[in-house]
């Protein structure tokens, strides 16, 4: 199956920063015995099973600060539940992470209605820690 472009109905929530990482090879592993690959599948998980905590978890300080409203729980809420009446059969999915030092890029998928696209997702190394750093326009959250 070939992946095709994401519907523009996904661009809705591409209200939060999306920072530039570079991408390279590396083993991303972190202080806290997760590697940016943990974080990443986590994120995965988090996202299919709609869980505002634990996303806001994942992200970097930074970006739950910068969310607008300044809540990260109650805006990643609001927006799990517009993507669920909006898309209920979203999927995202795993393909990889590229690391150097203590910046990675997870490539993901977004599957919704049939088509599947890619988009890329930068995790960043704090204190030890891997957290995501930014999300993807096309995802929002």
């Amino acid at each position: 199956m070939s992946a095709r472009p994401i519907p523009r109905t996904l661009l809705v929530f591409s209200c939060l920063l999306v920072l530039a990482v570079p991408v390279g090879c590396g083993d991303g592993g972190g202080g806290n015995g997760q590697s940016a690959e943990d974080v990443a599948r986590a994120y995965v998980a988090a996202r299919n099973a709609g869980d505002a905590v634990k996303l806001c978890e994942l992200y970097a300080d930074e970006l739950s600060k910068n969310v607008p409203g300044g809540d990260c729980r109650a805006f990643v809420t609001q927006q799990v539940r517009l993507d669920k009446k909006r898309s209920g059969t979203a999927r995202t999915g795993f393909i990889r992470v590229d690391a150097t030092g203590d910046q990675a890029t997870a490539v993901l998928t977004l599957t919704q209605s049939g088509q599947t696209g890619q988009f890329s997702m930068p995790l960043t190394r704090q204190g030890g820690e891997w957290h995501i750093a930014g999300v993807n326009p096309i995802t929002g959250y």
